[in-house]
């Protein structure tokens, strides 16, 4: 296999990295930051990177029902439901960002990843 045939990823965020697993899983986002791919709209709903697929011009009426929904919650119920989701998240932060966000510059701006991001780039 080629160097060109290898694929080689760029690093992510911690914080989006912490984010991610909590929302598709270990596996999931494993294999996404691993292979740099993007997800197409019917795997994201079946790994629940998204709430739902529509067509475009159901988009705007399925969200305005979204937030109505949730307004409706009652705002410390609410509160406390997010603080419980979002404790994992906040605590593995705290604990490890400094060391995390290094090595995540470290690199993000070597030559390799810079190059990839450039390839990349160039793609869109």
């Amino acid at each position: 296999m080629g160097l060109n045939e290898i694929k080689i990823g760029v690093p992510v965020p911690y914080l989006s990295d912490l984010m991610l697993r909590q929302i598709v899983g270990d596996r999931a986002a494993t294999e996404m930051v691993y292979q740099g791919e993007f997800v197409d709209p019917i795997e994201a709903g079946k790994i629940g990177l998204v709430d739902e697929v529509l067509f475009y011009d159901k988009v705007e009426t399925r969200a305005l029902q979204k937030v109505t929904q949730m307004a409706a919650f009652p705002q410390n119920a609410f509160a406390a439901i997010k603080a419980n989701r979002v404790e994992a998240i906040h605590l593995a932060y705290e604990k490890n960002y400094k060391v995390k966000n290094e090595i995540f510059l470290d690199c993000w701006f070597s030559p390799l990843s810079q190059e990839l991001l450039t390839k990349a780039a160039e793609k869109f």
